[in-house]
């Protein structure tokens, strides 16, 4: 495969997972009612406490040598920090991002 070809499928691969995203919330709800419905005790959290102006930023399956920098760019800017759940391949193949991540003081998990 050329390089070419490698990265016109990682386009691809990020364009799914983009889309992905924004269908699975409406789907987990209707999963957590489901389970809920069945006698399941537990339950996912969609929201935390509503009277704290928090959210939990994550980014998943990277460190990605082109949206990973652009990330940490707006982060920085903004002021926030985020978790990052990498996948060890691409943090081996990319170790100055994850160095970057940790030394801005955000959370990376492992996500492989």
């Amino acid at each position: 495969m050329s390089e070419a070809e490698a990265k016109a499928k990682l386009e691809q691969y990020w364009q799914r997972a983009q889309e992905e995203v924004y269908r699975s919330v409406p789907e987990l709800l209707v999963q957590q009612q489901t389970e809920l419905a069945r006698g399941l005790k537990y339950k996912k959290f969609m929201h935390g406490d509503r009277t704290r102006k928090w959210i939990a930023l994550t980014f998943d399956d990277g460190p990605h040598p082109q949206y990973t920098p652009r990330i940490l760019d707006i982060l920085q800017k903004q002021g926030v920090r985020a978790t990052f759940f990498v996948v060890g391949k691409l943090a081996e193949e990319h170790p100055d991002l994850l160095r970057r991540q940790a030394e801005a003081g955000h959370s990376i998990g492992n996500h492989t």
